[in-house]
Parts: C-alpha cells; structure tokens; sequence
C-alpha cells in the first residue's frame, strides 16, 4: 500500500512538472514567435529603405554626373567666349588708335592744303602784278620806238616778252596749285571720314568685346558652380549607396534572424504542446 501512494504521488508531481513546463515553453515560444516577427518586419523596412536609397543614389549619380558634364561645357564654352571677347577688345582699341593716326593725318592734309592755297594766291597776285608790269613796258617801248630809238625799243621788247611769259606761268601755276589743294582736300575729308567710322568702328568692338567677356566670365561661374553642385550629388550618391547597402545587410540579417526565431519559436510552441497533451495523457 504505502508504495502504491508514493507511486501515485510520483504521477501527480510530475503530470503538475509538464504542465508547467509546456505553460512556461509555450510562453517562451510565444515571445520568441513575435520576437521574429519583429525582426523579421524590421528587415524588411530596412530592406525597403536600402531599396529606396538605392533608386535615390542612382538618380543622385546620374544627376550628378550631367551637372558635371554641363557645368565643365559651360566652363569651357565661357573660356571660350572671354577669349573671342578679349580679341575682340583688342582689335577695337587697335581701331580706335588707327582711326586717330588717320584723324591726325587727315589734320595734316588739311594744313598742306591750306598752305597750297595761299601759294595759289601769291602766284596769282605775282602773275597778274607782272602781267601789268609787262602791260606797262610794251606802252613804254612803243613810245621810245616813236621817239627812233631803235636798240632801247628792241631791248624793251624783248623784257616785254619775259615778263608777260612770266606772269603767264605764275598765272598757270596758281590754277596748279589751286586744283592740287583741291585734291588735298578732298584727300583729307576723306581721310577725316574713314578715321571717324574707324574709330567708331573700334568703340563698338570694345563694346561687344567686353560684353562677350563679362558673358563668358558669368558662363564659366555657372558651370562651375554646376559642377560642384554635380560633384557634392556625386559623393551624397556614393554615401546614399553605402548607407543602402549597410541596410541591406543589416536587412537580411534582421530576416534571417526573425526566421530563425520564429523557427525556434515553432519549435518551443510544439514542444510545449506535446508537454501539455503528454501531461492530459499521464494515468
């Protein structure tokens, strides 16, 4: 009998052990279920993350790239433009000095022509004075031609003849010269012209070469700061691509883990149901 009790006792102790042994299991496997479960559901958002700032790099990088492409182009172009504008410049100023030598010349021109004239009015005046001398002479000679004497009137007449041959070569001479300041003139209005559109000529090209300048100077300050702007979208593509990567990783890992849990969880849970019904079962 006393053994019957103590076998009996045995029984209820351990029915009592399996129960409470599949209750703290199942409560262990409960925990360790959601336990993966959250694991499991944080991966994943971290993998959708890391997917999210892979596109983000992608895009970060392709954008980046044409900046940097457009913003070196327009460095260049810029370069390029300030180089036409500075020729330009120069050729105007070169113009500009060109136009004043010939200002200067045309001056001059205008000075010899002056001077021509005023020689065109003294052979006049010294032709026509002359030309009165010799008017003067030949009435002398023919009163000393009256009066018989003969040598005196052959000598006045031969003075006669050289002096009037004289005022007309002084007389030609002025028309001469007055057709040749004519000409200096016009040769110095002339010139006058083409040194003025010259000079105008040069200010414009000072004017559209430094506007192409300071265009090409603005050009090249924008594209560099594009290119910056592409090569800092660059590096934040390259630290976004990292950044995703490290997700993914911990990602998986999260998954993984959250699998094994829920696993191990599964585990517990049918251990401790296959406690409890061991327990229902035991006589």
């Amino acid at each position: 009998m006393a053994k019957s009790k103590s076998s009996k006792k045995n029984v209820n102790v351990s029915r009592t052990g399996l129960r409470e042994a599949s209750a703290e299991l199942g409560m262990v496997g409960a925990v360790g279920a959601v336990a993966g479960a959250n694991d499991m559901v944080s991966g994943v958002t971290e993998l959708g993350v890391a997917r999210d700032l892979n596109r983000a790099s992608k895009a970060a990088a392709a954008q980046g790239a044409a900046d940097v492409t457009q913003g070196v182009g327009r460095m260049r172009a810029g370069a390029v433009l300030s180089g036409i504008g500075e020729v330009a410049t120069e050729g105007g100023v070169r113009d500009v000095a060109q136009g004043g030598a010939m200002l200067a010349t045309a001056g001059e021109a205008a000075i010899i022509a002056h001077m021509i004239k005023g020689i065109s009015r003294d052979d006049i005046s010294q032709g026509m004075e002359l030309a009165g001398m010799a008017g003067q002479m030949r009435a002398v000679r023919d009163v000393v031609d009256l009066l018989g004497m003969t040598q005196l009137s052959e000598f006045m007449s031969t003075m006669t003849t050289k002096l009037h041959a004289v005022a007309v070569y002084d007389l030609v001479r002025s028309q001469e010269a007055r057709l040749l300041a004519s000409k200096a003139r016009g040769v110095a209005g002339g010139m006058a012209e083409l040194g003025a559109n010259e000079q105008a000529e040069g200010v414009a090209r000072i004017v559209v070469g430094q506007e192409a300048v300071a265009v090409g100077r603005i050009v090249a300050e924008v594209g560099a700061v594009q290119a910056v702007e592409g090569a800092v979208a660059l590096q934040e593509s390259a630290a976004m691509g990292a950044a995703a990567r490290e997700l993914a990783v911990e990602g998986v890992a999260n998954v993984a883990e959250g699998a094994r849990e829920i696993g191990a969880a599964q585990a517990t849970l049918a251990t401790a149901e296959a406690l409890g019904e061991t327990a229902e079962f035991q006589a």
